[in-house]
């Protein structure tokens, strides 16, 4: 082998940017394969990541010059993809590209497409300012395109796409409770499908669904059941239980609201047998939520009593369900990851024999061209291997560390999951004690002022304050006080709580604005204020807490102060209490700080930027 070498090295530097263009020649393949490969994806039956693995295959092969229409379809079906499997910020990139292209080439159609599908993206991610920027760029597109072709299935696309457009914009401002102009682009997007040449009738249910829920939530009653008894009607036809499902709980709770009981029973009695007998557990749970609701109402006991159970059941069963999604995410992207590592491996090696043949052959035929640079070939060929060596290791090594932050990553979404559990967990407690023993307290209390009845009015107290109780413990487990007052008044009945337990003075300092911090991070906060106080009463034998919350430009800062006994982190094993306080804080994409010492009490410092 060694004389096959032997003054190759000048052949081998005349050969060599030939050798190297035949290889990226070969990756490449030519737009019309890049074609015919495109519609064998899309017409197979793989799974979405299984798609979206060989969408980009493609993508890396795509030569230059590209073909623009075969370029913009392949991004846009990309973005797609990813916008399905919920990786938006790469669908974002996808969608981009494939506009720039399309700005350039001045295709009104496809331009409006893409802006329509940012916009699409955009809303998913509850980024409602470039939502509406480019819906209505898509908007604007569209309506100079209309009327350019003459071609009747342009026309027909046209309508359609001007129709999902304003339904976008309804949704928008929806979510935003901008009620005027959300009414004013659904209604647009209801005018458009019913007047297109060919009705899409699915679209048409849609937005009227979209117009129904807007009339409900803005106090229009008669509206909304005219407009969900109209969907309803095509679902029965249909037999599609999930939308039936879906509008009759609808119907039973703007029933309930203006008091018509018979209607609301009925619709509520068809919600529950259509729940039955479709698989949407999500669904299925609103529907007894709803029933919980009307049969509370109207006093109706023992249907109140089967539709707690089964709400019960039902809740437990989805929170087993998205643990399970969960675990099954994290063990799905691990084998993807795994298998495609396992891939490029087998593919670099075989790379690798294939070039050492080939350049084998190669020494073989110029053998005789010279003796004099063995030892200059010899290093080269060394150094070359060396590096090479070192590179495949080195991208071993990474895809290894991408696998184990990978592992990580899914392990913080379960535990996110599991706070998510927790805290359903709590509410449906707090429900169980206020509805059940709250009310059986209650009817006690009552009995015993009877006059038959000789009971002291020591022991009536007695009763009252065992109500009381319950109703403190209901609404420190739940997040309906913090949910209809605000987390201040929330913060301010737990310091009223612990205050009246005794032993323990709480000084609460309040930013009045605390508010536009939002709902979801309110209710993680709460938590983590209860956690904090119930570790100092239970650990830290103190006999004051200081409560502080300011802004201090764009970050939010929270001050928990004890003046227990202190502790030293570095001795303190990590608790589930404390565990749960670090995972909140991490899921609201804070940070936390904590500052202690034996003998010296303790601060717990929260920071959230929300610049």
């Amino acid at each position: 082998m060694v004389k096959y070498w032997l003054g190759a090295f000048f052949f081998l530097l005349v050969c060599c940017c030939s050798s190297a263009y035949a290889n990226v020649a070969n990756k490449e393949l030519s737009w019309e394969e890049i074609k015919e490969k495109y519609f064998e994806i899309k017409e197979s039956n793989a799974s979405k990541s299984e798609k979206l693995s060989q969408l980009l295959a493609l993508y890396n092969a795509s030569p230059q010059p590209i073909d623009t229409s075969a370029y913009i379809t392949l991004c846009v079906k990309i973005g797609n993809t990813y916008s399905v499997i919920g990786h938006y910020e790469e669908a974002l990139q996808y969608y981009y590209k494939a506009q720039k292209i399309i700005e350039k080439i001045g295709a009104l159609k496809l331009l409006s497409f893409a802006q329509y599908n940012a916009g699409m993206v955009h809303y998913y991610i509850n980024n409602y300012e470039k939502a509406s920027y480019y819906a209505k760029q898509s908007l604007k597109n569209l309506l100079e395109y209309d009327g350019q072709e003459d071609d009747n299935y342009e026309d027909i696309f046209n309508k359609y796409q001007i129709g999902d457009v304003y339904n976008l914009l309804g949704l928008i401002y929806f979510d935003q409770g901008i009620d005027d102009s959300a009414d004013y682009y659904l209604n647009e997007a209801l005018e458009h499908y019913r007047n297109a040449p060919i009705v899409d009738e699915v679209a048409v249910l849609s937005v009227n669904d979209n117009l129904a829920q807007l009339y409900e939530f803005t106090n229009r009653p008669q509206k909304a059941i005219e407009s969900y008894e109209w969907s309803l009607a095509t679902y029965i036809k249909d037999s599609s239980y999930y939308d039936i499902a879906w509008n009759a709980n609808h119907l039973a709770a703007v029933y309930s609201q203006i008091d018509n009981k018979e209607k609301a029973l009925e619709y509520m009695q068809m919600a529950k047998e259509a729940a039955e007998k479709m698989a949407y557990l999500d669904v299925k749970k609103d529907v007894y939520k709803t029933a919980l609701a009307v049969y509370s109402k109207y006093k109706i006991t023992d249907s109140l009593s089967s539709a707690l159970k089964r709400f019960t059941q039902l809740n437990d069963s989805l929170v087993n369900e998205k643990v399970s999604e969960n675990l099954h995410e994290i063990e799905t992207r691990y084998q993807v990851e795994k298998k495609e590592a396992a891939l490029q491996m087998s593919l670099e090696k075989s790379s690798r024999l294939n070039t050492e043949l080939e350049n084998q052959r190669l020494w073989a035929t110029v053998m005789l061209i010279g003796l004099g640079v063995l030892a200059i070939l010899t290093a080269f060929i060394y150094y070359y291997l060396r590096q090479k060596r070192k590179v495949a290791e080195l991208e071993l090594n990474i895809k290894e560390r991408q696998l184990d932050e990978l592992m990580q990553s899914q392990e913080s979404k379960a535990y996110a999951a599991m706070l998510r559990g927790q805290d359903q967990e709590r509410e449906r407690i707090a429900q169980d004690l206020h509805d059940r023993l709250g009310g059986t307290l209650a009817a006690l209390k009552m009995s015993l002022r009877r006059k038959e009845n000789k009971v002291s009015e020591e022991d009536l107290e007695i009763v009252d304050e065992a109500v009381q109780e319950v109703r403190n413990i209901a609404h420190n487990l739940s997040s309906g006080l913090m949910q209809k007052y605000g987390l201040n008044q929330a913060l301010q009945q737990l310091k009223s709580t612990v205050e009246k337990s005794g032993g323990l003075k709480f000084n609460v300092f309040l930013h009045p604005k605390i508010s536009i911090l939002g709902q979801g991070v309110a209710v993680e906060l709460y938590r983590i204020v209860q956690e904090l106080v119930n570790n100092t009463i239970k650990h830290a034998q103190a006999t004051e807490v200081s409560l502080q919350t300011n802004f201090d430009g764009n970050t939010f800062n929270l001050i928990y102060e004890d003046n227990g006994k202190g502790f030293s982190p570095s001795d303190v094993k990590s608790g589930i209490g404390l565990e749960n306080i670090k995972a909140r804080v991490k899921r609201m994409g804070g940070t936390l700080h904590i500052d202690a010492e034996k003998g010296r009490g303790a601060i717990f410092i929260i920071e959230l930027n929300k610049g």
